[in-house]
């Protein structure tokens, strides 16, 4: 049986990349701006990563180890997913595994992982192909 690598194998999201900070509601985990592109939006323009890097919203760090215990709804629904081939957050080869355990029609698109803003037509494609089923 061959075994997947970890889905954080590859990652750039490190403690030296990222830092927690406390807040009224609980921890927020932020990418350090100095290595925002890097990890997010290496396909960026860097004043427009630069500006990102400063406007970021946190994730509370326990989120990152939740899980889910009703039927997911990939097993049911159709599924797309737009599949980033030079992600440095979450390594393309998980994000494939991920993509074809739910059976998604899978558009693999070279860029990192703010592929939204840095591939806008291939994002706005994907969405109108879903939403025309």
């Amino acid at each position: 049986m061959k075994r997947r690598a970890s889905s954080t194998t590859g990652s750039k999201l490190t403690p030296e990349t990222t830092v927690v900070r406390e807040s009224p509601t609980g921890s927020d985990l932020y990418l350090r701006p100095e290595h925002f592109a890097e990890v997010y939006a290496a396909d960026l323009d860097p004043r427009v990563a630069a500006v990102m890097a400063a406007s970021q919203h946190p994730i509370d760090p326990a989120a990152l180890n939740e899980t889910f215990t009703g039927t997911a709804t990939w097993r049911s629904l159709p599924s797309w997913a737009l599949v980033s081939t030079a992600d440095h957050s979450i390594p393309t080869e998980a994000l494939r595994h991920m993509a074809e355990r739910a059976g998604s029609k899978i558009v693999e698109v070279d860029s990192a992982h703010a592929v939204p803003v840095a591939r806008p037509a291939e994002t706005a494609d994907l969405i109108a192909a879903a939403a025309a089923l």
